[in-house]
């Protein structure tokens, strides 16, 4: 399936060992791709400060935090709050608004000892205590509550700025980035006083099994100074004040734009590999919700390994080979081939039919997307992914091809010992779709 070679006309997608550290530190995201991918892009695309992009996978914000570096305004979708919250707080506005933060900072250290922000007593239920001790988790909760509390007068100033971006039919609640960043800097400090351990699996977060407990004091000292490194880290990051760039959480297959808004998109989908994004944020979803919470964000997630609806037909639009994979994991004889994955496969390809018609929509006539994709396995059954996303773009009038591709040696395939089973030396690409409305 692979017989052709495509040149590398863009940067690597995958991030350097210098893109780990200071902003790029804040959460370990598994899917995050390159400063470099980002910079080339908006030159093969020739973007400019008068250029409005869309990322509607967005994450913790790269596509945003790159654009703002160059002046260009960006706009971010994110299903997952905590990843929202994170590519907020990397904004001009935090620049902007510097002294707002630091005086709830402030604030915070000052009137610790006052009634009501110590009246929160902790319910011997909270789904957190299964991550960290009483001491930590009552006083996560209680800064929390004086975050959500904290009432900006810039609460809409997305919608002032840019009223005809966002759809009237659509009810979208715009957070205000000074409450993200100040949320982020609480889930940052609640994973390190927590000492939650990891695996192979960038999606499995383990809590501690002896839970320290803390001083109150110590907690909130530990979270004025995480967010006092956040605005060093922001200040030097080079992004510019003045440009807007911001993620609001909303769903890929329903975006809430106008027509015919945006410029150019550049955008990683999650892959056809069955990653669990919300758990690796499984702590931060429980201090903003519940059980109920983390589920009901599982199931908006495309591509998680939970099965929403069984009763979705593949359809021939989306290309000759996607329904050849689908036949052929309907005839596999592997044990839940057809009971767990076939409705699993199918449900991810409608979500990305149904995302892709969203950004063409959204999307200025003659303009384009860059859609970063990830090949994988059934078995022994190669899902071409890039190839794939290809035949569903042309299926909707639109020109479509790979403009890049790169061998992919730490694929997440590997954490399954038991992959090479179907088929040895399987080979692994990163492609690069352009998609020309």
């Amino acid at each position: 399936m692979y017989q052709q070679t495509y040149p590398m006309l863009l940067a690597s997608a995958k991030r350097k060992r210098n893109e780990r550290s200071g902003i790029h530190a804040w959460h370990p995201y598994y899917a995050g791709y390159s400063e470099d991918f980002l910079l080339s892009a908006i030159e093969y695309l020739n973007l400019s400060s008068n250029s409005v992009v869309l990322d509607p996978w967005a994450g913790s914000g790269t596509t945003q935090f790159v654009c703002a570096k160059k002046e260009i305004k960006a706009l971010g979708v994110e299903v997952n709050p905590i990843m929202a919250a994170f590519a907020n707080a990397k904004t001009g506005f935090v620049l902007q608004e510097r002294l707002r933060i630091e005086k709830f900072l402030k604030e915070l250290e000052l009137n610790a000892t006052d009634q009501s922000y110590n009246s929160l007593d902790l319910d011997g239920n909270d789904p957190l205590l299964e991550w960290m001790s009483e001491s930590l988790c009552l006083e996560m909760r209680r800064i929390m509550n004086k975050i959500l509390s904290f009432k900006s007068k810039k609460d809409e100033i997305f919608i002032h700025k840019y009223p005809s971006c966002i759809s009237k039919n659509m009810k979208i609640k715009i957070s205000d980035p000074i409450t993200e960043f100040l949320k982020a800097g609480l889930f940052i400090t609640g994973r390190q006083l927590a000492k939650y351990s990891g695996g192979s699996n960038p999606t499995w977060t383990r809590a501690t099994k002896s839970l320290v407990e803390y001083k109150f004091s110590d907690v909130r000292n530990a979270y004025i100074k995480q967010c006092y490194q956040m605005l060093s880290d922001v200040s030097g990051a080079g992004i510019k004040n003045n440009t807007f760039n911001i993620s609001l959480v909303a769903n890929s297959r329903n975006l809430p734009f106008n027509d015919n808004y945006f410029d150019a998109v550049i955008t990683s989908p999650p892959y056809l590999t069955r990653i669990d994004y919300a758990i690796s944020t499984k702590p931060e979803l429980l201090l903003m919700g519940n059980n109920d919470f983390l589920r009901k964000i599982r199931e908006e997630t495309m591509g998680a390994p939970v099965i929403v609806d069984r009763d979705i037909e593949k359809r021939n639009s989306w290309g000759v080979l996607c329904n050849a994979l689908l036949d052929s994991v309907e005839s596999h004889s592997s044990k839940a081939a057809k009971s767990y994955y076939l409705p699993n496969i199918v449900q991810y390809f409608r979500d990305a039919d149904e995302s892709l018609s969203e950004i063409i929509r959204v999307v200025k006539p003659g303009c384009r997307a860059l859609i970063v994709v990830q090949s994988s396995y059934f078995k022994e059954h190669e899902i071409a992914l890039g190839e794939m996303y290809v035949e569903m773009a042309i299926e909707k009038n639109c020109k479509a091809k790979i403009i890049s591709r790169d061998i992919v040696k730490g694929h997440m395939a590997h954490v399954n010992t038991k992959s090479s089973g179907y088929k040895e030396n399987k080979i692994y690409y990163e492609d690069v779709v352009e998609v020309i409305m």
